[in-house]
């Protein structure tokens, strides 16, 4: 079962446990805000490539980034109540990562055409990205301790990411049979996505101003990256997000 089918489950199950007596109230707040622990959760692996000249042939370098899930993230946001039940917010993510990829590199024997060398380095790569969110809200107080929020808009979100720059090689003499590395040298590109988001919050409030919740956010986009020959890059961004924090409003 995917993370989503399992959340759109546990959302339903929560509507059917719902008294059905509780009749939804008219929303009233003025402004609201949110803190989250939250969760990025959704894997965004890519591939990179380059072909520089190494012995006066094409020798290839490439990396795999896994970019996993189950990255803690920054979540905070707010907003204000335009009419009746209909609103506009904002809110901020961001989540930095360092991971470890394998830089595989096809390297060319230095005296012999055709006799390609295969080396292997673990390489650490970090990767930041920060988001800008704006939306439309719609809120349903379910009973005066209990409302459902309902967001969608578009995500500005901001990458930065380290990517293979240059590897250094050892060569273990005559013949030539094997080739190390001894260094990947890595530079970070930045890159920016617009991107587009839907999601839901579900508050629990201990006091008529403060209050406890639960909420879920699906941010897709992407956006593309020169690589260090000037290849195009493309890189999904985004994903799922869930999390749960601190409540307030402003009646």
């Amino acid at each position: 079962m995917s993370i989503r089918t399992a959340l759109v489950g546990a959302f339903l199950l929560w509507l059917s446990a719902v008294p059905a007596g509780a009749q939804p109230t008219e929303w009233r707040d003025r402004a609201f805000a949110s803190g989250n622990l939250a969760f990025q959760l959704t894997d965004r692996p890519f591939d990179e490539l380059v072909t520089p000249v190494i012995y006066t042939e094409r020798a290839s370098i490439a990396a795999t980034h896994p970019v996993a899930g189950q990255r803690l993230t920054i979540d905070a946001g707010g907003g204000i109540r335009v009419w009746r039940s209909l609103g506009v917010g904002g809110g901020i993510t961001r989540f930095a990562a360092e991971e470890m990829s394998t830089v595989v590199a096809r390297v060319p024997h230095p005296t012999t055409f055709n006799q390609p060398r295969l080396a292997t380095k673990d390489t650490p790569f970090r990767r930041t990205e920060s988001a800008i969110h704006l939306h439309a809200v719609y809120v349903v107080p379910v009973t005066p301790r209990l409302d459902v929020m309902l967001t969608a808009g578009p995500s500005f979100i901001s990458v930065t990411q380290d990517l293979v720059q240059r590897i250094d090689l050892t060569e273990a003499g005559p013949p030539f049979a094997a080739v190390g590395i001894g260094n990947v040298a890595t530079l970070t590109r930045q890159a920016r996505a617009r991107a587009i988001h839907a999601g839901a919050d579900v508050t629990w409030f201990l006091t008529p101003v403060v209050g406890f919740g639960v909420t879920a956010r699906y941010v897709t986009g992407s956006l593309t990256m020169p690589l260090t020959d000037g290849t195009p890059l493309d890189i999904d961004v985004g994903g799922l997000q869930v999390g749960w924090g601190a409540r307030i409003r402003l009646r």
